[in-house]
């Protein structure tokens, strides 16, 4: 993976021996800030548990009926 201008744009090339694919990609930095910054990540990760779990799972099956 090669970082450019700054790290606005990315390069690579995924993959591994033995692997029979390998994935070339490239990449361009929309902003600073998104709907992963700091904050968010942390309440995120704070509110992933089975009970969450299980009412996501709940409301999933009611929306279809």
């Amino acid at each position: 993976m090669t970082f450019s201008d700054g790290g606005r744009r990315v390069t690579g090339i995924w993959g591994c021996d033995g692997d029979p694919g390998m994935v070339q990609f490239r990449g361009v930095k929309v902003g600073d800030h998104g709907i992963y910054d700091d904050m968010n990540i942390k309440y995120e990760w704070g509110n992933l548990d089975e009970d969450a779990y299980n009412r996501e799972n709940r409301d999933r099956w009611k929306r279809r009926c």
